[in-house]
């Protein structure tokens, strides 16, 4: 019976023919490495001796895997090119007897991490595609099986079989593998060259961890951004004021991290200080740049009631850039980490589509520019004036409204916001920014007299000026002011008032024909 086998053993003799052990090679990176071990075996039946070659038709002993690698995410498909795949947990020995071409699995040998040979064209729609040759086997469910590793990145992703997956002769699996903002995604089949095997879809391997890069935040759109995960919102992230006297005392501008609680909003109680900035600005960008110290990653705890700091634990972290939403919490991701998360700017939409900035100062969302809408919640005009009748004022300080009109029924303010009370300003803004409250409000720009600003809340409170009962406009470049929405009697209301001359916070009243900016509240759930 005339037997042939690939490749070729001179130390195989008919001792032991029938227990031959034979190995695939762990680095089949190479060519060589990838054919040696993939092992042939034929035979002839009625065959007589002869000088005439006798055409023998091979099998394969051993396994064959494919696997197909695409990213949905650009900054791994970009990458991909330059990944190291392996295959983890198999036996890399076999005990083939070759007279029948039968091989039985060498429990004793090791597992092995075998790197596979990649493929310079990869399969349609993949990036790329590779192969190794396998012991027949059956790899148990829960085992780590193909190991994807992108040193460039720095990243691993590893596929993990679900249930058991068996490798047997002569077929050929392929697993197709994307990776998703999820983690894995993978269909394992088979291919015709080779003997074909059930396709099992659906397989999800380790999640790829949630990140988030703070260094693509635009601040100058929002002081508040929404974070997303697959378009669900998953968390917030707030460039915010840290104010609280005596132990544990902290007075500086942070990037605060919030997730969402189990009702599914914003758990803003207690927040993650990702980067803390230093707390003199830059005087040329006049933005607040981290401190280099470490200083990073505290937490912070919030006090609804009372709109005050209960508490801070400084972080002892060098910079943080990334940040991972790992279970409940939030923690630092290593500088290489793949952002996985997008964030969009949070935005306050009035009835006329103007869009506005909004900043966190405490436990309130306040706009941080001034309102310019032109008609009332139900598209109704409504009475408001620019700076000197001038529109070119409209997008630098906002309009100037009475107050008559801003307490109209109809409503100024959009769905789930309000015109805020005084106690906003008098018994929950006031106590939580002083001393020199006023300083911490106003804008580093257009003021007569920068000397007395910061601006460290975020709010930019400019100099909008205001117009008399008698209609004339004044006090622009030098004076603030914002209505409440609180009456003291049938002809004034109180107002927040700043000036360019000090760093208080004023709250007198004035007659409500005057017309001056306003600021909406944004209500709490």
């Amino acid at each position: 019976l005339p037997i042939s086998y690939y490749p070729y053993d001179p130390t195989v003799q008919n001792t032991n023919s029938r227990q031959y052990l034979f190995s695939v090679n762990t680095d089949q990176r190479t060519k060589n490495g990838y054919e040696y071990s993939d092992l042939l075996w034929s035979s002839a039946q009625g065959v007589s001796p002869t000088r005439t070659p006798v055409d023998l038709s091979f099998s394969h002993v051993l396994s064959k895997i494919r696997i197909n690698i695409k990213s949905e995410i650009p900054e791994v498909e970009q990458q991909l090119e330059n990944a190291v795949v392996s295959v983890l947990n198999t036996r890399q020995r076999t005990s083939v007897d070759l007279s029948t071409g039968n091989n039985m699995l060498d429990d004793s040998s090791d597992l092995a991490e075998i790197f596979t040979f990649h493929h310079s064209t990869p399969a349609s729609g993949y990036t790329r595609s590779c192969e190794a040759i396998l012991i027949p086997q059956t790899l148990g469910s829960n085992t780590p099986f193909i190991r994807i590793d992108i040193p460039s990145v720095g990243s691993r992703y590893t596929y993990t079989s679900t249930s058991d997956l068996l490798l047997e002769t002569g077929t050929e699996r392929t697993i197709n593998i994307t990776i998703t903002e999820l983690g894995l995604s993978v269909s394992v089949g088979s291919i015709s060259e080779w003997q074909e095997s059930e396709v099992i879809e659906g397989e999800i391997g380790t999640p790829i961890p949630k990140v988030v890069d703070l260094s693509t935040i635009d601040w100058n759109t929002s002081l508040v951004h929404k974070v997303y995960d697959n378009g669900v919102q998953i968390g917030q992230i707030c460039r915010e004021y840290l104010f609280k006297t005596g132990t544990g005392g902290v007075d500086v501008q942070a990037i605060v991290v919030y997730r969402m609680s189990n009702t599914g909003i914003v758990n803003d109680t207690l927040g993650y200080a990702v980067q803390v900035m230093n707390r003199n600005r830059n005087t040329v960008t006049q933005q607040y740049e981290p401190n280099p110290g470490n200083v990073h990653g505290g937490t912070v705890t919030w006090g609804i009631a009372n709109n005050s700091l209960q508490a801070y634990a400084a972080g002892t972290s060098s910079l943080i850039n990334k940040v991972e939403f790992a279970g409940q919490g939030v923690a630092a991701a290593p500088a290489n980490a793949i952002t996985t998360l997008r964030t969009m700017p949070d935005y306050m939409t009035d009835v006329d589509g103007n869009n506005y900035s909004i900043v966190k100062i405490s436990s309130q969302y306040w706009m941080a520019e001034n309102l310019k809408v032109e008609r009332y919640k139900d598209g109704t005009p409504l009475t408001y004036y620019y700076y000197n009748d001038n529109n070119m004022y409209k997008d630098i300080f906002g309009a100037l409204y009475a107050w008559n009109t801003i307490m109209d029924v109809r409503g100024i303010a959009p769905d789930g916001w309000r015109v805020p009370e005084n106690a906003m300003f008098l018994n929950n803004l006031y106590p939580y920014l002083t001393p020199d409250a006023g300083r911490k409000l106003k804008a580093n720009t257009l003021w007569s007299n920068l000397n007395f600003n910061d601006n460290v809340t975020g709010f930019g409170g400019l100099p909008g000026g205001r117009r008399t009962n008698t209609g004339v406009y004044n006090e622009v470049n030098n004076y603030g002011q914002w209505w409440t929405s609180t009456a003291t009697t049938a002809n004034d209301a109180y107002r927040l008032y700043l000036e360019y001359s000090n760093n208080a916070m004023h709250n007198p009243t004035l007659n409500k024909a005057y017309t001056q900016s306003i600021r909406l509240i944004k209500n709490r759930p």
